[in-house]
């Protein structure tokens, strides 16, 4: 081997290095390996070559390396075959990296190397099931750009390597010329991959994949609420939700936004809870995946807010693992899905629902992140809350909101009698109450030590110092006693305004607590009793301020535009592309005066009938090339002429004739037709397989302690058998493991990574709980 071959080599074993290190980065940063292959892989990738020149004879024993591989492929089949609870993913991802080691130590020559080049790939494609975080995407750009050089590097080796005669060349071929040459390459293969990325038809509807995202635990969004948590919370800079202005890019009151979650409206002395169970119901549809929600705000505070156009916030929430949906007050309409007036489909098809106290809630799976935009005003000003005469509430429900623990200290109501004395009004007297503690109360997550059994007495009387949860329930109490209708929200407050993104980061540190009164003919308004407090994320050093804005609005454009890019917003994408590529410019739908007089209909006739027309066009063209032989190269070509061409005059008939727009339409459904046999079939029936598998490994681990299932007794019946004979510990995995069973197996939810360990959690703990009970 020549010097210049040499060369080439060591170049193409450099890059070759890289790109597996990046495709295991990809897989160990998604959580898909154990300790061991973590620590096991780097370190044989490391050892393979010392070994390779140290015995010779490793790359000769190929039957030993073969003998490996069935080893490994039969104890990974078994692990499958004998554990319900195997991560299949996992178990590839293992398989193909101990393959990259054996290809490591045993390679011989350019059929090795173009083996390890495809193992690479594979082992990138399998991350991409179980990494769903940013750095999945850096390391995909960084994967193309290694990836191209060393395909090029082997090349150049392979070619050299089979002409020896042949002289060096005075001028190494791998020059700067060469490197521009390649990364040109490489960003045009980025680029043509983003542009099939955006334009081939999404799939991720929850009927090939499952669209899944870790789930963010946010405390106070439970049926009670204990007094304290919220401190403990003023610390966590998890993102909640992320909010965008369309109107006012920067408003000037991002602070002092309330954004409502969660209603209680009794307390026991110790925490807060809800006594309307099972008040659900759908909130009044107005349009396509629009609402006008005229149906939380009274008449009264209608002709208040007369004249006021309506403020709009696009909101991207987190999954919470709650379905609440955060508000503004007054609220004026809520539109789910990402604009446009285009509903919701698939696993991300969602409607709005209502409860008695006016929280909203969504319906999809709470495990999906969710984008909505919701329209509110500017609250009223204070004097028009001074009302005490109208509509109040029936004698239920005003017993309902005045009611006190039996034991609470008198001292509580002399002196909310003190304070209110002289204010007539229900918001008067709040007010009162409110500026006291404004004035003489301290706001402090370092809370003081309380009297347990009269927390709200010894903090009004003795530390005078708390946290918004103290000073929201001392207000509630105390206006009680005075006969003021009043209830605890818990929610968020303002928020971090990200410079680099231009939105609002609302953090779960960002938790709050405040009250509503009864305000007769306007309904329940909101209340502030704690004194002004500061976001705790507003006072860091400007550099880490920076670094974090720079990290979230990378984050905040991987979710919106890939994780979360679906068919809807596929659609909504087009539709601005083609206005934007249209040599007239076509307007934004804008809404006629027959449709302000009808508000059902809020999505133009002409636009329902394009976006219905393309959707069906991709959809059938992705469907034929999915389910038909693929014919003929004359064939091939003429069936994509003609999806090509029907896709052009669909566009053009619609947004008119151009170029552009004929382009537009031919490229989608083309693009559709000829990648669409690449898809695979639906993994529904597959999740449902495993599903039952967890049923069964319950079963027949109850069935070796004696509970073994009846003939006629359905899964429902034969686990509530197996609870019955359970510890309280177990009884309550049974019952758990039963919901996600049912909605899994019977209720159609989405079935993705994160479902599976919690399947495989509960399972484990219920089989444990098993085995507990026969020790006894």
């Amino acid at each position: 081997m020549n010097p210049f071959v040499r060369r080439l080599d060591r170049l193409h074993d450099l890059f070759l290095y890289i790109s597996l290190g990046l495709a295991f980065l990809a897989t160990l940063f998604g959580g898909a390996l154990g300790p061991v292959m973590a620590a096991l892989f780097p370190a044989g990738a490391l050892l393979a070559p010392l070994l390779r020149r140290r015995v010779p004879a490793l790359t000769r024993q190929n039957v030993v390396w073969n003998a490996l591989i069935i080893g490994v492929l039969f104890y990974t089949g078994v692990e499958y075959l004998s554990d319900p609870l195997a991560d299949v993913i996992g178990l590839g991802i293992r398989f193909v990296l101990v393959l990259v080691l054996i290809k490591l130590f045993s390679r011989q020559g350019p059929r090795d190397e173009l083996q390890l080049h495809a193992l690479s790939l594979l082992t990138f494609a399998a991350a991409s099931a179980a990494n769903e975080g940013l750095s999945f995407g850096v390391l995909f750009g960084a994967y193309i750009l290694s990836g191209t050089f060393t395909l090029a590097l082997f090349h150049l080796k392979t070619e050299s390597a089979r002409r020896p005669s042949l002289s060096p060349p005075r001028r190494s071929p791998f020059d700067r010329f060469y490197v521009m040459v390649l990364a040109a390459i490489s960003l045009a293969i980025f680029a043509s991959s983003l542009a099939i990325f955006f334009t081939f038809p999404r799939v991720g509807l929850g009927l090939f994949v499952t669209q899944t995202r870790e789930s963010v635990s946010v405390a106070g969004f439970s049926e009670d609420v204990a007094l304290g948590s919220h401190g403990l919370m003023r610390s966590n800079p998890a993102v909640v939700m992320r909010v965008e202005f369309p109107e006012d890019p920067r408003p000037a009151d991002t602070d002092t936004l309330r954004w409502r979650a969660m209603t209680f409206d009794a307390y026991d002395g110790q925490r807060w809870s809800r006594t309307h169970s099972q008040s659900e119901r759908p909130a009044p549809y107005s349009s396509q995946a629009h609402y006008d929600l005229a149906f939380l705000r009274t008449a009264a505070l209608d002709e208040l807010l007369s004249g006021q156009p309506a403020r709009r916030a696009r909101i991207y929430l987190e999954p919470l693992g709650t379905n609440i949906l955060p508000s503004l007050w007054p609220p004026a309409t809520l539109a789910l899905g990402p604009g446009e007036g285009l509903p919701r489909i698939g696993s991300r098809a969602a409607s709005l629902t209502r409860d008695n106290y006016g929280d909203l809630r969504h319906t999809m799976d709470s495990e999906l992140g969710l984008t909505y935009t919701l329209g509110f005003y500017e609250p009223p000003p204070e004097s028009a809350l001074l009302r005490h005469r109208g509509r109040s509430l029936n004698e239920q429900e005003t017993r309902r909101y005045t009611r006190v623990p039996i034991d609470l200290d008198p001292r509580v109501t002399e002196l909310a009698a003190d304070l209110s004395a002289g204010e007539r009004t229900p918001y008067a007297k709040a007010r009162a109450i409110a500026s006291y503690f404004q004035r003489e109360f301290t706001y402090t997550t370092d809370l003081p030590q309380v009297d347990p059994e009269q927390p709200v007495a010894s903090f009004l009387f003795e530390t005078r110092a708390g946290h918004c949860e103290y000073f929201a329930t001392s207000a509630a109490l105390m206006l009680r006693t005075q006969g003021v209708p009043t209830r605890l929200v818990n929610g968020f407050l303002g928020g971090t305004w990200n410079e680099l993104g231009n939105y609002l980061t609302v953090r779960q540190g960002d938790a709050h607590a405040w009250i509503e009164i009864f305000v007769p003919e306007l309904g329940w308004v909101p209340v502030e009793a704690t004194p002004a407090i500061e976001s705790g994320f507003a006072d860091r050093s400007p550099v880490a301020r920076w670094g974090s804005d720079a990290y979230d609005a990378m984050r905040q454009a991987w979710l919106k535009w890939v994780l979360e890019y679906d068919l809807q917003a596929q659609i909504v994408v087009i539709r601005r592309a083609a206005r934007t590529l249209s040599p007239r410019g076509t307007p934004a739908p804008s809404r006629s005066d027959e449709a302000r007089a009808n508000p059902r209909e809020s999505i133009p006739l002409r636009d329902l009938l394009f976006g219905l027309g393309w959707i069906f066009l991709l959809a059938s063209a992705t469907w034929q090339g999915a389910t038909r032989q693929p014919g003929s190269g004359p064939r091939r070509a003429i069936v994509l002429a003609i999806w090509g061409g029907a896709g052009a005059l669909w566009v053009s008939w619609f947004l008119g004739w151009s170029w552009s727009h004929a382009l537009l339409g031919a490229l989608s459904v083309g693009a559709a037709r000829a990648l669409s046999p690449m898809l695979g079939a639906s993994p529904a029936a597959r999740a449902q397989h495993q599903v039952t598998h967890h049923f069964l490994a319950i079963e027949q681990a109850a069935t070796r302690h004696g509970l073994a299932r009846h003939n006629d007794e359905g899964p429902r019946s034969y686990l509530e058998r197996v609870a019955s004979q359970l510890d309280a510990r177990g009884r309550e995995h049974v019952e758990h493991f039963l919901r996600r069973y049912l909605a899994l197996r019977f209720g159609g939810k989405p079935y993705g990574p994160h479902q599976a360990r919690e399947m495989r959690r509960l399972t484990r703990a219920v089989i444990t709980a098993l085995k507990r009970s026969a020790r006894r």
